[in-house]
């Protein structure tokens, strides 16, 4: 690994700007993992809660009704919603205000005009959608409910990524809690009082669309309004501001038909950007998730898609920290893309602290795969654990820099290779999985496809990135970590066939184990340079409680690399 002398050479422009990014990074990603295992575990709760009082067969009714507007949330923003956080960091890293809060305040105006536009015609076709689609025409009151859960949905998750465009990682993870949070009220206090699915409906579209608009409220009063800063000093109106940057008049910035042909630029160019990832990230859903169930259910039985379902949603845990540390690069990336400084050099760190977290997360999750399920899910899903383990494996490759990829690709602006590496996992899934069902292998050769269609993906990722980014991963670091997560997994194995206990004494037991031995093995291994763990530990400054633990942490590595460091012998 490089020294610290080395990283700043590494920097072509304005360094002490790129480290500055690299802290907010590492400080987002903190605390939107956070953030996103707060909301997990609330709406976990909140789902056995409803589950219990609806019975199976009205949470069947319950989970249905929702599926459509789902699935039409998926075709919303056009790419808007990978454009609203690009934008608002990169303008905001080259110092234009103006341009962030315009192209703001115009993707999220797109989310909301396309969003009522499909949550309209969700509700009109709910009729005709519940007896062919959900073969069930008793359905329509609780689908056209439903509908606006379409809306509310969207703008709720452009408000979010609008606040971590802006730096405000805290507020998104605010706003995540606060939805589940109003979800675990209002939900099973609807049902209580006899609404039944349709209050529990009512509850669930109510959590998105009341604290969407809050966000809303707060954006604007913290972000989208007051004066503008200009180079002298000086405060100037932000519509006077607009116009001196697109070489207006400020009365020509007032008029009605110059705001409206900005919106209509604005939008184009955020089409432009967004809708490769917007497609790639469609068909990667749908191949995932819809297609592969649709798969299963034409050849498993019932019980069998129940074990598949509730082992995925255990592993889950794994997106949860991969997609906030996915955000949080998105950010960086953009900022540094928006200041024109090197980012090559990041990506190989971005990849290397990714693997830290999430290889050992992954090796964990498959040696205590059984007192994991277990424990969660009770023995009756003990099917579940198998299962767990392939699931584990699938996200491997994002411990690998899989999770950077989407971000470096979509941060520095070229979305297009983000769809052609999603392309490329969907297109294994697409004809691997019929294929491996079709000879008998049953859920298993679907487990196999997903695995396939990661690892294949890691590779295209990485040979692109080298193609037309010339960045590289630093294979010696990843080799270094693996190495200590897979001991860590082979004793933490072993032991479990020695040492027999009940199933939360035994996940305690496993995560003690497993975390004590990566913890120090890392630092001794070098996997990562003292000048590394003196990085994050910077990093970590203005965390609040969550700073002491991984200060702890990171102490006692750092005290590991000087103990076993040999000083240098001077002549």
């Amino acid at each position: 690994m490089s020294t610290p002398d080395d990283l700043r050479d590494g920097f072509t422009k304005d360094a002490r700007s790129s480290e500055e990014v690299a802290r907010r990074s590492v400080r987002s990603s903190l605390l939107l993992t956070a953030g996103n295992f707060g909301q997990a575990i609330i709406l976990i709760i909140a789902s056995l809660i409803i589950a219990r009082l609806l019975g199976p067969d009205e949470y069947g009714v319950y989970s249905l009704a929702l599926t459509l507007s789902i699935l039409f949330s998926i075709f919303v923003d056009f790419g808007a919603l990978y454009a609203i956080q690009r934008f608002s960091a990169f303008y905001l890293s080259k110092g234009d205000m103006v341009t962030a809060r315009r192209m703001t305040k115009n993707a999220i105006l797109f989310t909301l005009i396309s969003g009522s536009i499909l949550s309209t015609i969700n509700f009109i076709l709910a009729p005709g959608l519940s007896s062919f689609v959900l073969h069930r025409a008793g359905l329509t009151p609780e689908v056209e409910l439903a509908s606006v859960l379409v809306v509310g949905q969207s703008v709720f998750t452009a408000i979010s990524l609008a606040f971590l465009g802006w730096g405000s990682s805290a507020y998104t993870s605010g706003m995540s809690i606060s939805q589940s949070l109003v979800k675990l009220v209002t939900s099973p206090l609807l049902i209580i009082l006899g609404f039944g699915v349709l209050g529990a409906i009512l509850g669930h579209v109510l959590s998105y669309v009341l604290i969407a608009l809050i966000g809303c409220v707060v954006l604007y009063l913290t972000k989208l309004t007051g004066k503008i800063t200009t180079q002298t000093g000086s405060k100037a109106p932000e519509s006077l501001a607009v116009s001196v940057v697109a070489g207006n008049s400020a009365s020509e910035e007032l008029d009605p038909k110059s705001t409206f042909s900005y919106f209509i630029s604005d939008v184009k160019e955020i089409v432009r950007y967004g809708m490769p990832a917007y497609i790639g990230n469609g068909i990667s859903q749908f191949a995932t998730a819809s297609f592969v169930l649709f798969l299963l259910s034409a050849f498993v039985a019932n019980a069998a898609i129940g074990y598949y379902q509730a082992a995925y949603n255990v592993a889950q845990g794994i997106v949860y920290v991969s997609s906030a540390i996915g955000y949080a690069l998105f950010n960086a990336f953009s900022s540094l893309d928006g200041m024109r400084a090197d980012v090559q050099t990041p990506f190989r760190y971005s990849v290397t602290y990714v693997s830290l977290v999430l290889m050992p997360l992954v090796l964990f999750s498959i040696a205590a795969s059984n007192p994991i399920i277990v424990t969660l899910y009770g023995s009756t899903y003990s099917p579940s654990v198998s299962i767990f383990s392939y699931f584990a494996l699938y996200y491997l490759p994002a411990g690998l820099g899989l999770t950077v990829f989407s971000s470096f690709f979509n941060g520095i602006g070229k979305t297009k290779l983000t769809l052609v590496v999603q392309l490329t996992s969907c297109a294994f899934i697409f004809f691997l999985a019929p294929v491996l069902e079709l000879l008998g292998f049953g859920i298993t050769g679907v487990l196999y496809s997903l695995i396939a269609s990661s690892s294949v993906s890691a590779i295209v990722g990485t040979l692109l990135i080298r193609r037309y980014a010339n960045a590289h991963i630093d294979f010696q670091a990843a080799a270094r970590i693996f190495l200590a997560s897979d001991v860590s997994f082979l004793v933490t194995y072993l032991l479990q066939s020695v040492i027999h206990l009940p199933h939360i004494e035994a996940l305690i037991f496993d995560f003690v184990v497993f975390f004590g031995i990566y913890l120090t093995l890392v630092p001794l291994l070098r996997a990562l340079s003292l000048g590394d763990f003196e990085r994050l530990r910077a990093s970590t400054g203005s965390l609040g409680v969550v700073r002491k633990p991984l200060d702890l942490i990171l102490r006692y590595d750092i005290y590991l690399v000087k103990k076993t460091t040999a000083p240098v012998q001077s002549n």
